[in-house]
């Protein structure tokens, strides 16, 4: 069972790019955890760490949209969450070591976001989490620092924070899969052959959405092996 907290372009992905069909043929069956829902509602960056803090408890028994739990022991295996596009207009580097409550979108306070998370992912080692990375905007939604911003952004988590907190943690339970790279071009912004016909849209289109669903697979399907040959999920305490 795996749980996805997203807004649209996570419901783009489920239904235009048939990743909920797919992962249903693997019998993984996904839940989206969304807009409408008292945890989904809000997925910035700034609003990561206090859901996993005061929050998994509740995400573990989701059952269906809206605000359906599960009244017994049954949990839910697989913990998928991802910030829309928005967040990709990372206007500063800013101050380290961050704020992860910030609603400022600084380098600095992403980075104190992870630091965090990796705090509280690491309590439940027998669940898998896939950091899911923020699309690219269109250029007219964003600047090339900013957009610059978001590409190191995500290049620090893959080659840096990842690493670090396999090494550090001795666990395999946290990983990520960089969307933003998959539909960005050269300048860090949504490629032309994935936008809308609105110039200021920054909604995926279909064959993003494909494309992207399809990627995904690619890279869960080995992810979900190498996690299972190492944990037993167990339902919630």
């Amino acid at each position: 069972r795996m749980v996805f907290l997203h807004h649209s372009v996570g419901k783009g992905l489920l239904e235009e790019g048939n990743l909920r069909d797919s992962l249903r043929q693997m019998s993984i069956v996904v839940k989206g955890m969304t807009y409408g829902d008292s945890i989904g509602q809000y997925t910035d960056m700034c609003n990561w760490l206090p859901k996993f803090q005061s929050d998994m408890k509740s995400i573990f028994q989701f059952q269906n949209h809206p605000n359906v739990y599960y009244a017994d022991s049954r949990a839910n295996d697989i913990i998928m969450f991802k910030s829309c596009f928005p967040n990709s207009d990372i206007g500063a580097d800013g101050t380290e070591p961050g704020d992860p409550l910030s609603s400022k979108r600084t380098l600095a306070d992403y980075k104190a976001v992870f630091a965090g998370l990796a705090g509280e992912i690491r309590k439940y080692p027998n669940t898998l989490f896939i950091y899911m990375t923020f699309p690219p905007l269109v250029p007219l939604e964003t600047t090339p620092e900013s957009a610059r911003r978001a590409r190191a952004f995500n290049v620090w988590l893959k080659d840096e924070f990842f690493p670090t907190y396999r090494r550090e943690s001795g666990l395999n339970n946290f990983v990520m899969f960089d969307l933003f790279d998959v539909l960005a071009d050269q300048d860090n912004v949504l490629k032309e052959e994935y936008r809308n016909a609105n110039p200021r849209d920054s909604h995926p289109n279909g064959p993003a959405n494909r494309e992207a669903a399809r990627r995904f697979m690619e890279y869960f399907r080995p992810v979900l092996t190498a996690w299972q040959s190492k944990t037993s999920p167990q339902p919630v305490k």
